[in-house]
């Protein structure tokens, strides 16, 4: 079955500066897609997304966004559940030659959990697509080398009149299938203190390709804190680069007699560690025949074809395997408006001369550490798209998700190879950062200081409390996009220099309760995309020699309270007089816990996230027939339990309950780990207190207003409430 069908959705127009007319026609066409801009097309009548279960179809979307028709090579992420795959998929994509390349974490029994779909699909204009993946290994594929692209590709820096050139050289190849290769290329811009990278998708017997391109700051061999330029562009000589998102990220580009030239910086400051992601299309001259070819170049440069399906069913979406049910606004069509409503929007917000170093509307603030409420807290995230399969939101997506580069985090060797803990045994991190101590970090990685004289543009890395990484991962995991999962691969190195054993150092404490579990959530989200083995054993010896020892309950008895940490007094809360415990970080750590259970099975892990959440749920709510709030601290009494007469008492200098705060939302998902284990041990009261504070928080549950960037779309509890969960019995 093959489901065509105009989508809904405005089309994203690049808009490079006006270029005179040059005698190699590449790129000839950029005023006419820039013409094209102007086409709304008008709503059709939508189907509902959730039609059929992805256990009884399992189906893919393509959706053209671009106005052009298009041939070319397409990807999706296709999910399954554990032990259903073995090796390789027997499966294909219904009369169409299809390659399969898995990546990432596989099933504990080594069983694939997600692959890429490699395939070629024609797409009308602004045409969606629904294809079926059919059993067997379908046409036979073509055997031999990919090509890549005839072009030559320049990093130019200007730095006080002078410039530099260099042209990045191969380093690895990130993959090698029948249809598709992909090759990652760095070099060290001169003496410039710059690292530039590109990541090239070639497709067999596809004239265009895609490309990613990245440019940081980051030089061992001076103790220069930052990196000053006039301009930075990337030049390109035989084929023309034309990169998505530019108003919004500030990116200029023109056609050359030659090719191209896109400036991505110019007259600013990059801070060691800093950089920028961009990504967009290498396309060749056209034929100007108006075939279809000439016309994929066109869409190429618009959008590329994006593909997604249902997860529902797989257990393989994060590290809990659970797609949550979306909310009653969002069923059937009301789904697909919405991703209408916000694609029309994303385009239309694209205007010449944005900010390079801007932050986008999801993921984490560029200052990670502020206080309140982020935008990537929860416990999943682009659940919308993993429930329905339609992709159109991952474009909105990946350009806020490109801006991760802007952290001051990533650090590079001389040669310009990224620095490996492994290779710095004494180079400790905090925040993303060389530890401000030298006698924590003697290595420096050649720098006097920790941090450059000036801010990074606003952008910090992400400390412990504050470590999510929730859409970054859900993107790497939902597309597979390289330089997504590098991007995660650089916050796995963080990990590994950062969240140390060594009693001796300060950052081997368990540290906050929601440090702890931030953190151990985000690394689940950095396993799954990466699969990186290293981090799953640092994951294990942090719970083994750190988590569970440093555990402030683990000796108590039932009856007492197991609180995770014990926080000295704080002028903050209870008028700064006792120490206290944080109920509503200790379900935060519960989740965090579960999750690193999830990926790496280690039993102290769920003891950990079991009895967290037991405890919260039993001490740490507030639950009468007219209220249902956490507390966001309690008194801590050597673990003797309030009573009821000072649970009910509102004595400032007892506890104090969350009204008026995010925090009993936040909460929500340890009540489902509390729920299922209290069954499990045979407490049937402990197990309903759990699921009333459920209902009654899913009670609570409203629509997010209408305007930007809401849209009327998913609500924050959906995305908190995200959490699947067994247990064993217990005697």
């Amino acid at each position: 079955m093959t489901d065509d069908r105009r989508v809904p959705l405005a089309p994203s127009i690049p808009r490079p500066d006006p270029a005179p007319r040059r005698s190699l026609r590449t790129l000839a066409f950029l005023g006419f897609v820039a013409a094209a801009g102007a086409q709304q097309p008008e709503p059709a009548a939508p189907p509902a997304p959730d039609a059929a279960p992805a256990a009884a179809v399992r189906t893919l979307c393509l959706q053209n966004l671009a106005p052009n028709a298009r041939a070319e090579g397409a990807a999706v992420v296709v999910p399954f559940a554990e032990g259903a795959v073995p090796d390789r998929p027997d499966l294909h994509v219904r009369d169409t030659a299809t390659a399969w390349q898995p990546f990432g974490a596989r099933w504990p029994d080594g069983s694939l959990r997600q692959a890429l779909c490699l395939f070629r699909a024609e797409l009308a204009p602004l045409q969606e697509r629904a294809l079926d993946l059919v059993p067997g290994p379908g046409p036979e594929l073509p055997t031999g080398d990919v090509d890549l692209p005839p072009a030559q590709i320049e990093f130019v820096v200007t730095q006080g009149g002078t410039t530099t050139r260099a042209e990045p050289v191969p380093v690895a190849e990130l993959e090698a299938n029948a249809l598709r290769r992909v090759q990652l290329r760095r070099v060290r811009i001169g003496t410039t203190g710059l690292v530039g990278e590109l990541i090239v998708t070639a497709w067999r017997d596809q004239p265009h390709a895609a490309i990613d391109v990245a440019v940081f700051c980051s030089d061992p061999s001076t103790p220069r804190m930052q990196c000053g330029v006039d301009e930075v562009a990337v030049e390109s000589r035989g084929m023309a680069i034309v990169l998505r998102h530019p108003g919004r990220l500030g990116v200029r580009q023109q056609t050359t007699a030659q090719g191209s030239r896109n400036v991505l910086l110019q007259n600013t400051q990059i801070g060691d560690g800093q950089g920028i992601r961009r990504t967009g299309a290498l396309v060749p001259p056209l034929h100007g025949d108006g075939g279809l070819a000439d016309s994929t170049s066109l869409a190429a440069c618009v959008a590329p074809v994006l593909g997604a399906t249902s997860w529902r069913d797989s257990g393989a979406f994060g590290p809990f395997g659970h797609v949550p049910e979306m909310p009653p606004w969002l069923r059937g069509p009301q789904l697909r408006a919405h991703f209408a409503r916000r694609h029309r929007a994303f385009v239309d917000s694209e205007r010449p001369g944005g900010d390079p170093f801007a932050v986008g509307n999801h993921g984490l603030d560029r200052m990670a550490g502020q206080t309140g409420d982020q935008g990537d807290f929860g416990t999943v995230k682009l659940s919308t798209v993993a429930a329905s399969g339609l992709p159109s939101f991952l474009l909105e997506v990946e350009a806020a998700m490109l801006q991760e580069g802007c952290r001051p985090v990533h650090c590079f060797e001389a040669d310009g190879s990224p620095v490996e803990p492994a290779d710095h045994p004494q180079w400790v991190v905090w925040s993303g950062r060389t530890h401000w101590h030298p006698g924590v970090s003697p290595d420096r990685l050649g720098k006097d200081t920790s941090l450059p004289a000036f801010d990074n543009h606003g952008w910090t890395g992400k400390d412990r409390e504050h470590w999510s990484s929730n859409f970054l991962g859900a993107f790497a995991q939902l597309t597979g996009a390289h330089w997504a999962r590098l991007e995660l691969a650089n916050e796995v190195r963080l990990y590994l220099a950062g969240q140390t054993t060594d009693p001796r150092l300060t950052t081997s404490g368990s540290g906050a309760a929601r440090g702890a579990g931030r953190t151990e959530l985000a690394a689940a989200w950095m396993w799954l995309a990466t699969g990186d083995e290293r981090l799953r054993q640092r994951m294990n010896e942090r719970l083994e020699l750190v988590y569970y020892p440093q555990w402030a309950g683990r000796e108590l008895g039932q009856d007492r309270v197991r609180t995770l940490s014990v926080c000295l007094p704080d002028d903050r809360l209870l008028q700064g007089k006792f120490s206290y415990w944080n109920p509503w970080q200790d379900a935060i750590a519960a989740v965090g816990f579960g999750a690193a259970f999830g990926v790496t099975g280690n039993p102290r892990a769920r003891e950990l996230a079991e009895q967290v959440a037991l405890n919260v749920v039993r001490y740490g709510w507030l639950l009468t027939p007219t209220e249902c709030e956490i507390a966001i601290a309690m008194r801590w009494q050597d673990g003797v339990p309030l009573t009821e007469e000072q649970r009910m008492s509102g004595d400032p200098t007892v506890l104090h309950w969350a009204y008026g705060t995010a925090y009993s939302e936040w909460s929500v998902a340890a009540c489902e780990i509390a729920r299922v284990a209290a069954l499990a041990r045979g407490d049937e009261a402990l197990a309903q207190r759990a699921a009333t504070i459920q209902e009654r928080l899913r009670a609570r549950r409203r629509q997010p207003p209408a305007g930007p960037w809401d849209f009327g779309g998913i609500d924050r509890l959906t995305e908190w409430d995200a959490v699947r969960w067994t247990s064993p019995k217990r005697d």
